[in-house]
This record gives C-alpha cells, sequence and structure tokens, in this order.
C-alpha cells in the first residue's frame, strides 16, 4: 500500500496528521501516535499491520 494513494483510510476514522521529520508523516488517533514513510514505494504488509496495531484500527 503506498500512503499517498490512501491517507484516507485513517482520516475516516477522525484520524489528525502532522508532518515529520524528513519524508515522514505522524499520525494521531484516540490518542495513539503513529509515523508513516511518506517514501516513493510501497509500504511492506508487516508495517501497515504494525501501524493498524499502533493507532488500535483492528480491519
Amino acid at each position: 500500500m503506498k500512503v499517498r494513494n490512501n491517507p484516507a483510510g485513517p482520516a475516516r476514522r477522525g484520524a489528525t496528521f502532522d508532518v515529520g521529520k524528513g519524508s515522514h508523516l505522524r499520525v494521531f488517533l484516540n490518542g495513539r501516535q503513529s509515523v508513516l514513510p511518506m517514501h516513493g514505494g510501497e509500504m511492506e504488509t508487516g508495517a501497515v499491520q504494525a501501524v493498524k496495531k499502533q493507532l488500535g484500527i483492528s480491519a
């Protein structure tokens, strides 16, 4: 999954975004925080699952 193509997933759940250092995006949702890389390539499946777990998103 490319982060640039799908930032709406967490946004639909009420997440807020903040530009982090370098090419990263900080995501805040219900008091939880995660950092997404904004690189050109795809995020690996394990990284996507880790971000979902950090934000408390089940599906």
